[in-house]
């Protein structure tokens, strides 16, 4: 696997890997067997009424259905199953933050040899300020996967009017056009909820994209590489079905960073990121590939706004936190030890 001679950084990753052996079942992804789960789940803490329910569900099955026309050569068919059935929770966010804290079947998807980029493994992100000298409040990533990411539990504000409508899934639908300069005030008050409700429904629909990637891929690979995929997949998709949908600047180049990698591998790209590979030696040679795009530099710059960023102000700064592939093998020890 390594050379004769190996680096700190490699001795470190066999090491944290020999460690991690026992763990490989654990990453197996997790799927409810019985979508009366979910169903309960939601019935007691969705913020939703039973019409905005099917209103979202009914836009969660529409952009699912489209995403697997789209992709489904490249899944298994639990996978395809997986998406094809509803996985959304809409709740309160302090309720999404309290069931996590009281229902945590959390996966260490560490790999020590698969998930570290340079000797160093990435956890989590954070959105928030450009001036990274600036100790303002980060806006950390909302959603929240709970069962390993396999439903999907997504908070949304008390606002007298989320509606939401698969009429509105294309940019051709937009009220601002064909405005006519004749209308009533009741036109204008109607035209303003119909852009609302358009507005809420492209992005809805493409973040149900994104959340939905995250509940299928191969949560071994490493992070950055992973919220690319997902970005990649939410810009594709809104391109390819006239979604009006832009991503912001760095998670945008973010996902340009995996379109390289698409570009470069083709169909095998895909199916490498959804867990989709059965040859070990073809997986850890589109592994190799994937580092040569995402490695610490150009995950860097990335993640880093710059002059040349065509978006307004607030402009966002992603940080990661990552820890060494030594702090890995120390924490997969731990765990075998209380377990």
């Amino acid at each position: 696997m390594f050379r004769d001679n190996p680096s700190p950084v490699e001795m470190n990753v066999a090491d944290a890997q020999a460690n991690s052996q026992d763990e490989a079942e654990n990453r197996k992804p997790f799927y409810l067997r019985d979508s009366s789960t979910r169903e309960e789940i939601e019935t007691q803490i969705s913020i939703l009424s039973p019409t905005e329910r099917e209103e979202y569900g009914e836009l969660e099955s529409t952009v699912s259905e489209q995403f697997v026309a789209a992709y489904g050569q490249f899944l298994n068919e639990e996978q395809k199953e997986y998406w094809l059935e509803r996985q959304m929770i809409y709740t309160a966010p302090e309720l999404a933050h309290a069931f996590v804290e009281n229902w945590k079947t959390d996966v260490d998807a560490i790999d020590p040899e698969t998930s570290n980029i340079e000797g160093r493994i990435f956890e989590s992100y954070e959105i928030g300020t450009v001036d990274t000298t600036h100790q303002g409040t980060p806006i950390s990533t909302p959603t929240h996967h709970l069962l390993a990411g396999r439903f999907i539990m997504h908070p949304i504000l008390p606002e007298p009017s989320r509606g939401v409508s698969v009429q509105w899934l294309s940019r051709g639908t937009d009220p601002r056009t064909n405005v006519d300069v004749n209308e009533s005030e009741e036109d204008v008050k109607r035209r303003w909820e119909n852009l609302r409700s358009y507005r809420r429904t492209n992005s809805t629909g493409t973040m149900i994209i994104h959340e939905k990637v995250h509940g299928i891929q191969d949560l071994a690979l490493p992070l950055p590489a992973l919220e690319a995929a997902a970005y990649y997949y939410e810009r594709d998709m809104a391109e390819r079905c006239g979604w009006d949908h832009k991503l912001f600047g760095n998670t945008d180049k973010l996902a340009d960073l995996y379109n390289e990698f698409v570009q470069k591998i083709g169909g095998d790209a895909h199916r490498l990121i959804f867990g989709n590979v059965t040859d070990q030696r073809q997986q850890s040679e589109l592994v190799a590939h994937l580092k040569k795009i995402f490695t610490l530099d150009t995950i860097a710059q990335a993640s880093s706004w710059n002059e040349d960023d065509r978006w307004p102000e607030p402009r966002k700064h992603i940080r990661w936190q990552s820890i060494s592939v030594a702090e890995a093998g120390q924490r997969l020890k731990r765990n075998q030890t209380h377990s």
